[in-house]
């Protein structure tokens, strides 16, 4: 889930700054629809960091290597 909503914000992000900058012209409403779907998806990558779905694959990594050291 935090890959996926970090790869949508990371596109989302990208093609905001995109159209800011006047590189792409986006319509006003898709503008504001990109904000809003940048902060809902980026809140959402967010949560799921910090409630342990982000960092799952680096904690059982760590447990892995305090199980052999211990024995």
């Amino acid at each position: 889930m935090f890959r996926a909503s970090a790869a949508l914000v990371a596109v989302l992000a990208i093609t905001s700054l995109l159209d800011r900058f006047g590189v792409i012209a986006l319509p006003e409403m898709l503008s504001g629809a990109l904000q809003a779907g940048f902060l809902i998806f980026g809140m959402i990558a967010l949560f799921s960091w910090f409630s342990g779905y982000g960092n799952r694959d680096a904690l059982g990594a760590a447990d892995a290597i305090k199980s052999e050291v211990n024995g």
